[in-house]
């Protein structure tokens, strides 16, 4: 019962690494992609961004 445990808690410290990883990894594609629009929007302002 010990060791089903132990397996229990790896998978479960495993999924939630996974979910950080990919949720750290969609805020940077989103940051990413309104830093570029902005700079578009400055560029087509005529701010120069």
């Amino acid at each position: 019962m010990a060791t089903k445990s132990v397996l229990i808690k790896i998978v479960l410290a495993s999924l939630i690494l996974f979910s950080i990883r990919t949720i750290v990894c969609f805020l940077v594609r989103i940051s990413i992609y309104f830093e570029q629009n902005f700079k578009v929007k400055c560029y087509q302002e005529g701010l120069g961004g």
